[in-house]
């Protein structure tokens, strides 16, 4: 299964929330208010003295809508109290990060109820990008066991569907298999389907493996060598990331290759 995702895909679907923001501005180093319309592919963003619904604007400028990619944060944003010229100086401010565009969003909000707004966008953003996520995934759940029949799976340890960020705005939702360590390295294993019938590729993981996880945002993405994935879910990625690194800290330890016995007890 592969889809694409790209800004330029249509922003449409339930509007979850609407309000004026403050946006950066990166040419000026200033904020300046627009419009936003949330949806639950993406958003729009509006100059305030242009239209106030999606459909006018769409009129005015397509450029100003940006549907969601799995591939995000949002980020709560703090200003740098030593910067004269910090454009987050007043208000509250938060990001929405797209790691695959190497693009960013500034947000920001003013006035009284500066604070509380900001978590109200925030938790309204991650709600409907967490929604656009799980919408590409298959009904499943999360295995720790080896399928009966099919001697490849015998030293799984986590299976699940993921979304793996492929080349030219596309994403495919592999299959995922974490298998037990032998000697001196493990396998991330990639097939098309939870049959595990049908490869569609592999990681070798030694114990000099980069993995990584964006910390102190709610994201459900991580990396593993040069591949990136999303979860279903904020958990399920903690879950992910739990099990590669207890096989990462065996692999640094030189431990020896799991019986059948230790096994059974990990998972």
């Amino acid at each position: 299964l592969t889809f694409e995702a790209s800004l330029s895909q249509p922003v449409e679907g339930r509007l979850a929330k609407q309000g004026t923001l403050l946006m950066l501005d990166g040419e000026d180093n200033r904020m300046k208010p627009w419009t936003v319309l949330l949806f639950s592919s993406g958003f729009w963003a509006i100059p305030r003295d242009g239209a106030a619904s999606p459909q006018a604007a769409a009129d005015l400028c397509a450029a100003d809508s940006y549907a969601w990619t799995p591939f995000a944060e949002v980020r709560e944003l703090t200003a740098n109290p030593g910067s004269d010229d910090c454009p987050l100086a007043e208000g509250s401010a938060f990001a929405l990060n797209l790691f695959r565009e190497g693009l960013g969003f500034v947000f920001g909000t003013t006035g009284l109820g500066a604070a509380e707004e900001r978590l109200q966008w925030m938790a309204s953003m991650r709600a409907a990008l967490q929604g656009f996520i799980a919408s590409f995934f298959p009904p499943f759940s999360v295995s720790v066991w080896p399928l009966a029949g099919v001697p490849s799976t015998a030293t799984r340890v986590l299976a699940g569907y993921l979304l793996r960020d492929d080349d030219n705005a596309m994403v495919s939702v592999p299959y995922v298999e974490l298998h037990a360590h032998r000697r001196d390295s493990a396998l991330l294993v990639m097939y098309q389907t939870e049959t595990c019938e049908s490869l569609d590729g592999s990681i070798v993981i030694n114990p000099v493996t980069p993995i990584f996880d964006h910390e102190g945002a709610e994201t459900s993405c991580f990396s593993v060598k040069d591949f990136h994935f999303c979860a279903r879910s904020v958990n399920e990625k903690h879950l992910w990331l739990r099990a590669l690194y207890n096989i990462k800290v065996k692999l640094l330890n030189c431990a020896p290759t799991p019986t059948g016995r230790e096994l059974k007890h990990w998972r």
